[in-house]
């Protein structure tokens, strides 16, 4: 059994990580089932993996600003995710206005 590691990775919609033949789907927060927590997470990535994408990726701000990471086991994973949630990535989602401001921020209101 080869070594695998966890990803977490706080783009919305992930990405798709590959070297050579290796492609594998990395999970973004849109597709965590984890309540609560801000990365999506994957699980059983093959180390060797991503040890050659974040090499040849060293330079990028996925990796130098902490977008994406690799732990050992998927507590450690889960609990950097936890520690990050708060973490701005730019691509979060704008808040709701509710019903009863948007007079005041998009004009008169029809109702």
């Amino acid at each position: 059994m080869s070594a695998t590691v966890t990803i977490g990775c706080k783009l919305p919609n992930g990405i798709f990580m590959q070297q050579g033949e290796a492609r594998v789907r990395i999970n973004g927060w849109n597709n965590n089932a984890i309540q609560g927590l801000t990365h999506g997470i994957t699980y059983d990535v093959p180390a060797d993996l991503w040890e050659a994408w974040s090499k040849e990726h060293a330079e990028s701000k996925l990796l130098t600003n902490g977008l994406i990471f690799a732990e050992e086991s998927s507590k450690k994973a889960e609990d950097k995710a936890k520690d990050m949630k708060d973490m701005k990535s730019g691509h979060e989602q704008l808040p709701q206005i509710k019903a009863t401001e948007k007079a005041g921020i998009l004009g008169k209101s029809d109702a």
